[in-house]
């Protein structure tokens, strides 16, 4: 299914977006993107959605504890308090996906075997959260947040390698974080 505007996933399947949309007007912990299903793809076609600031809602919102294999690919989100609003959702995958001028990228609370890889995170903190398992974050960048910090996820088992950190004021501050060959 193409998807255009704002809306709730509500059902298993592939999801597309096919163009570059804004957001005008959002209530400040809104989604705007809400994911409320299981075994959901949501593809953004390498396409960006607009928020109306960035203290403001969320570009995708998944809240349900049930819900588990979402993944969420190719997409950019700017201008949003949080890109992605990540709570609980268990073996789930973000991929290539770009938060720039939001106040955080991705907030992840209580995940359990989430991956984040090949993602950029610009003037924007990058992922924090709590309560989290079996967190991987590989080969992505963190650039130009110079007052925030690239990951601050407090997880048992997290694992945070080859990655790179530029302009930044804090890399890692990740307690019993296994970090790697990040740069």
């Amino acid at each position: 299914a193409d998807i255009s505007s704002c809306t709730t996933i509500d059902q298993p399947g592939t999801y597309n977006i096919g163009n570059d949309f804004s957001v005008n007007s959002i209530g400040q912990t809104d989604g705007c993107l809400v994911v409320d299903s299981s075994d959901v793809v949501l593809d953004g076609g390498d396409y960006t959605i607009t928020g109306p600031d960035n203290r403001t809602g969320y570009a995708i919102e998944i809240t349900n504890s049930h819900f588990s294999n979402i993944t969420i690919r190719n997409l950019s989100a700017e201008q949003w308090r949080e890109g992605i609003r990540w709570h609980t959702p268990p073996s789930s995958l973000i991929e290539n996906f770009t938060a720039r001028n939001t106040l955080r990228g991705v907030g992840a609370y209580n995940n359990q075997g989430t991956l984040i890889q090949h993602s950029r995170f610009i003037n924007s903190s990058g992922i924090a959260g709590n309560g989290n398992q079996n967190i991987t974050v590989q080969n992505s960048s963190f650039i130009g947040a110079n007052t925030g910090t690239g990951i601050d996820i407090e997880s048992t088992s997290l694992v945070v390698k080859d990655n790179y950190f530029g302009d930044i004021s804090t890399g890692i501050d990740s307690p019993n974080a296994d970090i790697k060959d990040n740069y």
